[in-house]
């Protein structure tokens, strides 16, 4: 696999340069609960090193390509930054002794999900010095044995360097030339919230609970029912979905599942739908998907099957490759939604909260003029560490199973805390965007009309839109993996199998955009 290149031309400036004072890439809050992170703000005055012609263009996408290296850093200690919301201020651009090579300073603030017991007072990153294409190259080449999560395979090359980086496992020995320090301050972010409820009543508002559940192949062009993790995820969740169905609805005559169906569709059928109706009136819509390594080579085919079910839909789970996240991102892009529907986006792959970012968030909010930052209507679930193919089908239906059994003549609501407990938690699930949830049990009268505008069609075109120790788990944790253990146990971090698809060097900015050449 080819890396793709991380752009180098910029139109030259000043070789010495600043930003003015406090000047800073705002961020807007994006509340967080979860079971096993809390949320920090880490804040850090960082340094790298360029060449000139760097130094007379925009640095800034170098910069977070340096900071996005503290995501393998981080999950060695359980935890992960929330990229989406760096916040850099105070760029300055100076010469070095060396002509060919100039210092940039910065500051910087991100929020970090701590999942590793109590948060350190200051933590020390350790990251690569210079963070060129040919940099990155040697850097992984130079270290990409011995100073890596030894489950992952070494060696790891420059497209998987920053997730699987680990400065201070055992055996890791780097060159002061190579690599900066710089202490960061950590405060509790204000950001936290706890026993925040899904909203139950504006999903079951039309006494319909329609999901979409996409699972995407492990291996690229696989068609192999026996040999992919992804499709066999895909064949175990049609698998209990079914039988879920006949569970809720023990009358097969109020129930359909697709002619033909097999407990292993596979790739000759891959898309199912499921429908129930329960016997207290309310309905049950499932549609799953088995998608390509990359969504965006599923085409128009899925684009047409995908705007048909976004409008109705109360909730779309993601489950598989992240590609770095460029399947997430060409998720946002894509669907058709309707002001006044909430809906919760469920992203289950590798280490999603580094990819979070507002990208649906504000297309959403477009359409919504009460609520401009995009999150009345919306909330996301997304993961700190690795997820894995083989609780994923598993971890889907509890979800569907918690907004059914959450509503009804028995409910028994859960909070967002409650659900998560359910999931594995070495995944180190997260929620945002439910700062704003108003929903409160008991819920016996319907939603206010007026608290939500009547819905609308729009097409997605007219939107306008530290420890220094290491803390990997010992035996099997959450991973980008392929099979758990038997017996209950856990799949090793990290195996080869994994969601974190490789990626090119390019994809390592906080903006990513795929070229030609996949990953």
């Amino acid at each position: 696999m080819r890396p793709l290149a991380l752009p180098l031309i910029f139109a030259f400036l000043s070789a010495c340069s600043s930003s003015p004072p406090g000047e800073r890439e705002g961020r807007a809050a994006l509340a967080f609960t979860s079971d096993t992170s809390i949320l920090f703000d880490f804040e850090f005055d960082g340094r790298l090193f360029v060449d000139a012609e760097t130094a007379g263009g925009d640095v800034k996408p170098f910069i977070q390509t340096q900071i996005l290296y503290t995501a393998g850093q981080l999950n060695g200690d359980r935890s992960l930054g929330r990229y989406g919301q760096l916040e850099l201020s105070n760029i300055h651009i100076s010469p070095t002794d060396d002509s060919s090579t100039f210092e940039v300073d910065y500051h910087g603030s991100l929020p970090v999900a701590w999942g590793n017991g109590a948060a350190p007072s200051s933590y020390t990153f350790v990251l690569p010095a210079r963070v060129g294409d040919d940099d990155q190259n040697a850097f992984a080449a130079k270290y990409g044995t011995n100073c890596v999560n030894p489950d992952e395979g070494p060696p790891v090359d420059a497209s998987r360097m920053f997730i699987s980086y680990r400065p201070y496992i055992a055996g890791c020995s780097l060159d002061p030339n190579d690599i900066v320090s710089f202490p960061a301050s950590v405060l509790a972010s204000t950001e936290n919230t706890n026993g925040k409820y899904p909203e139950y009543q504006y999903i079951w508002a039309d006494n319909e609970l329609d999901v979409i559940a996409m699972f995407s192949v492990s291996n690229e062009g696989a068609t192999d029912n026996d040999d992919d993790e992804g499709i066999a995820t895909y064949n175990d969740f049609v698998t209990q979905l079914s039988d879920y169905f006949t569970k809720i609805q023990p009358n097969s005559s109020k129930r359909t599942a697709p002619d033909g169906l097999t407990q292993t569709p596979g790739v000759a059928m891959p898309t199912v739908a499921f429908t129930a109706t329960l016997d207290d009136g309310r309905k049950v819509k499932v549609d799953v998907r088995l998608t390509s390594y990359h969504v965006a080579d599923d085409g128009a085919d899925f684009d047409d099957w995908y705007n048909a079910r976004t409008p109705s839909a109360d909730a779309i789970v993601y489950a598989g490759h992240a590609g770095l996240g460029y399947n997430f991102e060409t998720l946002e892009q894509k669907g058709v939604f309707r002001s006044g529907q909430y809906m919760i986006w469920f992203m289950n792959s590798c280490d999603t909260l580094a990819y979070l970012d507002r990208t649906l968030i504000d297309r959403r909010a477009v359409l919504n003029p009460d609520d401009p930052n995009g999150t009345k209507y919306m909330d996301t679930i997304a993961n700190v560490m690795p997820g894995y193919f083989s609780v994923n089908a598993a971890t889907t239906l509890t979800f569907i199973d918690t907004l059914v059994t959450s509503a009804g003549p028995s409910a028994t609501p859960k909070t967002y805390n409650e659900f998560l407990l359910q999931i594995d938690p070495e995944i180190g699930m997260i929620v945002t965007g439910e700062e704003d949830n108003t929903y409160e049990p008991p819920a016996s009268e319907p939603a206010d009309a007026g608290d939500h505008p009547a819905n609308t069609s729009v097409d997605p075109s007219a939107t306008g839109e530290q420890p220094q120790t290491s803390t990997e788990p010992s035996a099997g944790g959450s991973s980008c993996a392929a099979a758990s253990a038997s017996g209950g146990g856990r799949s090793q971090p990290w195996a080869a199998l994994g969601f974190c698809a490789a990626a090119g060097l390019g994809v390592l900015r906080l903006r990513r955009r795929r070229s030609t050449d996949k990953s």
